[in-house]
């Protein structure tokens, strides 16, 4: 699955999520800034269900884990876990994502049993900072990675920055060139505080029958000094409309048309294939 807008594409595995695999990863600028990004649930399998472009910039997924027997938390892998014993009693874990500058990601748990459940939601995260080009083979450039766990009242970031330097000769000249990149990932509207150990975020995460618990993250791009911040942010909506679709509708309203004789008995599959032919234009402009 990939998702784009302007400079901004998520290129995913199957699953959803990101394994470091070549030619995926949260990409900005040509410069993959998120290598490996997975949700997990302590004790229990997570099984895709439903996986979905809603649109040329935002993407839908629903999971759903086996819930824990009552009364108890999760303690360990579960020896019977399949898709079909998850759906009798079922954790199910939404996210919804949408790319813009940098992403805005919705995560909801929904409990639909019968009794509490007491569980931890596990995110794991890793940015190499590969050019595109070298998300194939042996990276070409090395450089210093460094993370920071930043709290701010009910706001957590995990920044991370990448700084490399390079001497260089052509012609006549010399001098030293340096490119610096970061991602800062921010847990927001959370309604249990995230805790970082290592390269994974982890929340305890008490959900009461039917009940339901979210959070909002944020991948902020960062572009040598400049936080790219995504234009979009929580609640979204599929259909939320924000500087790039205002630009978007003034380029089609003045894009070319073209009539016949024939036009009013075009079937209805040939005219959605031409008006989505110029959306897939307008989508690939950069601003």
């Amino acid at each position: 699955p990939v998702v784009s807008c302007g400079r901004t594409v998520l290129a995913t595995d199957r699953d959803g999520f990101l394994s470091g695999a070549p030619d995926t990863g949260l990409i900005v600028h040509e410069t993959r800034l998120l290598s490996r990004c997975r949700f997990r649930i302590e004790g229990a399998p997570l099984f895709p269900v439903s996986l979905s472009n809603v649109s040329q910039r935002a993407w839908l997924g629903y999971y759903i884990a086996p819930a824990a027997p009552a009364g108890r938390k999760y303690a360990g892998p579960t020896t019977d876990a399949s898709i079909y014993t998850a759906a009798q009693e079922a954790i199910e874990l939404k996210l919804l994502r949408v790319v813009g500058e940098g992403m805005h990601e919705d995560v909801d748990l929904i409990n639909f049993t019968q009794h509490p459940q007491r569980l931890r939601l596990v995110l794991d995260l890793e940015s190499d900072f590969a050019d595109q080009n070298e998300t194939h083979g042996k990276r070409r450039q090395s450089g210093r990675t460094t993370s920071e766990w930043i709290e701010r009242g009910e706001v957590s970031e995990l920044r991370t920055i990448y700084e490399a330097a390079h001497r260089y000769e052509h012609s006549s000249e010399t001098g030293k060139a340096r490119i610096r990149r970061g991602l800062a990932v921010r847990f927001s509207n959370a309604q249990s505080a995230p805790e970082r150990h290592g390269d994974a975020i982890k929340f305890d995460v008490e959900l009461p029958p039917h009940g339901s618990w979210h959070c909002c993250i944020d991948y902020i791009p960062i572009i040598e000094e400049q936080e790219l911040f995504p234009q979009y942010s929580c609640p979204f909506t599929p259909h939320a409309q924000g500087e790039h679709e205002r630009k978007m509708q003034a380029f089609l309203d003045g894009a070319p048309t073209f009539s016949s004789r024939e036009s009013a008995s075009l079937a209805p599959v040939v005219i959605g294939a031409l008006e989505q032919g110029k959306r897939d234009l307008a989508s690939l402009r950069l601003y």
